[in-house]
């Protein structure tokens, strides 16, 4: 004969019993009042139905033991929803972890990532040196252990504008079982700049008390600036100085994931991108041209992108090969667009050659360094910054 779990351990209960934490928590109060001491300052109890042996047992000890850990699950979900609710994001109901490799990014199309003058797969990267481990510990979070202190659980994503940075956390908190939280900058500023640090105090102190979260600070860029830096007024350099010992100290807690998101990693404080803060420091690019390929409907009209130019006689030249690999996905999927409705071949090699021009990577980006501005590429920039890749 099975036995059932007690309640306090039901997930189908955990919704009622959220409602009935105040009177839980009397229960707990209760037993911390009914406590023996015995060697070794070692917590047990007693039920009372033998007064006469006055003495602690191993029945009542165990069930009071499981009762705070039952409970202790109850108040960590009740502090997760009550963080999504002060932020106004929506929690998704709960799901559960993937269980094959093969199962990670699914639809996520693939670029590469230079590491140590090798470049690699950037799925395979992320899958070696960051989720795997993750995965591997993940479902005793929700057991009320801790990420051990060798796994890593916090990254920064850097790179242009457009790369699915997002999309990628996503697929993360996805191929875990958890939910993504998203926080911006409005959630500190929501009560105006006086109201900021307060802001600020309240969100870390849930986050360090939350779990099972895939945190995602998103267009921070502006708070973790370089101390010293031209563009880091004295708002954000205050601001960096504070949000150092708010990451190390979610980051110890050792019970979420959390990444930041970037377009400009060069401009970051020094004392953000160290090791025990950021786990890892990752560049996402384009897809490169191979993936591209293997998705099949690209565009408002769902188009083969490869079966469009061998029917335009386009042949995949190093140049056209270039082009392409060089778009973000969303402007290849706007190219796409275009080229469905195209029926000659010259044009098709324009078009693609006008979206190339115009793309993200063939933009200038305009830094300021010192006294004057130097426009380079973003191509030429993200070369450069590829060796922040850890």
């Amino acid at each position: 004969m099975s036995l059932k779990p007690p309640p306090l351990a039901r997930d189908q209960l955990r919704d009622l019993l959220l409602d009935y934490l105040p009177n839980l928590s009397l229960a707990a109060k209760s037993v911390s009042n009914s406590v023996y001491r015995v060697e070794g300052n070692i917590h047990t109890w007693t039920s009372g139905h033998h007064p006469q042996k006055g003495g602690p047992e191993s029945w009542a000890t165990a069930s009071v033991y499981h009762f705070i850990h039952a409970l202790d699950r109850v108040v960590a979900e009740a502090v997760r929803r009550e963080l999504f609710r002060y932020l106004g994001s929506h929690l998704p109901p709960p799901t559960q972890r993937k269980e094959k490799k093969s199962d990670f990014a699914n639809g996520f199309l693939d670029s590469r990532v230079k590491v140590n003058g090798k470049r690699l797969s950037l799925k395979k990267f992320l899958w070696d040196s960051f989720v795997e481990p993750l995965w591997k510990e993940c479902d005793g979070i929700a057991a009320g252990r801790m990420f051990s202190k060798r796994t890593p659980r916090s990254t920064i994503f850097f790179g242009p504008p457009g790369t699915s940075k997002t999309d990628m956390s996503r697929k993360i908190a996805e191929f875990l079982g958890w939910s993504l939280l998203s926080v911006d900058p409005s959630h500190l500023l929501r009560n105006g700049m006086e109201g900021i640090q307060a802001e600020a105090n309240a969100i870390f102190r849930m986050l360090e008390q939350s779990e099972r979260i895939v945190v995602l600070f998103d267009e921070f860029d502006e708070l973790v600036l370089e101390r010293g830096s031209p563009k880091a007024e004295t708002f954000s350099r205050f601001l960096t100085t504070a949000m150092l010992p708010k990451l190390a100290s979610i980051h110890d807690r050792a019970t979420l994931v959390f990444i930041i998101a970037t377009n400009n990693i060069g401009d970051f404080d020094l004392a953000i991108r160290r090791q025990g803060r950021f786990d890892r420091v990752i560049q996402i690019m384009p897809p490169t041209f191979e993936a591209k390929m293997t998705k099949k409907n690209w565009g408002s009209a769902e188009i083969n992108i490869e079966s469009k130019f061998r029917q335009l006689r386009v042949g995949l030249t190093p140049l056209i090969r270039k082009q392409l690999g060089d778009l973000t996905y969303g402007e290849t999927d706007a190219f796409a667009s275009e080229l469905a409705r195209l029926t000659d071949k010259q044009e098709a090699i324009n078009v693609l050659g006008e979206f190339w021009k115009k793309c993200t990577l063939e933009t200038r980006v305009i830094r300021a360094e010192a006294s004057k501005e130097e426009g380079i590429t973003w191509a030429k920039r993200c070369q450069n910054e590829a060796k922040h890749n850890s």
